[in-house]
């Protein structure tokens, strides 16, 4: 093989990567998608929208700390409630806590 044909060559296996890398990118932006427009989530697509892998998913179904429920014998997740699980972990900012606490404190009556 010459040197231009090499070269030539070469350019080719980038373009193709670069477009492999493109459809791959546009796979998981319709993933994406499609997971925040389905009402009932499997465990693989509950792991992904959450960020979680399959076994850590698992171990906050066994310990009921998720909500899911069970068709048969196969675990899913409602996507209302999983969303709405994800806003209650939510932890509040020091801030947060002192401007409660001094609301709490300005409107509870001493005695």
């Amino acid at each position: 093989m010459t040197t231009n044909e090499q070269v030539l060559l070469q350019s080719i296996l980038a373009k193709i990567d670069r477009v492999e890398r493109v459809v791959l990118e546009q796979r998981l932006q319709q993933q994406k998608v499609e997971l925040l427009v389905k009402d009932i989530l499997t465990v693989d697509e509950c792991a992904a929208l959450l960020g979680l892998s399959t076994n850590q998913l698992y171990k906050l179904t066994s310990s009921a700390e998720i909500p899911f429920f069970k068709l048969g014998k196969h675990l899913r997740f409602e996507r209302k409630a999983i969303m709405s699980w994800v806003e209650q972990q939510r932890v509040s900012s020091h801030h947060e806590i002192e401007k409660r606490a001094a609301n709490y404190v300005a409107t509870t009556s001493h005695k």
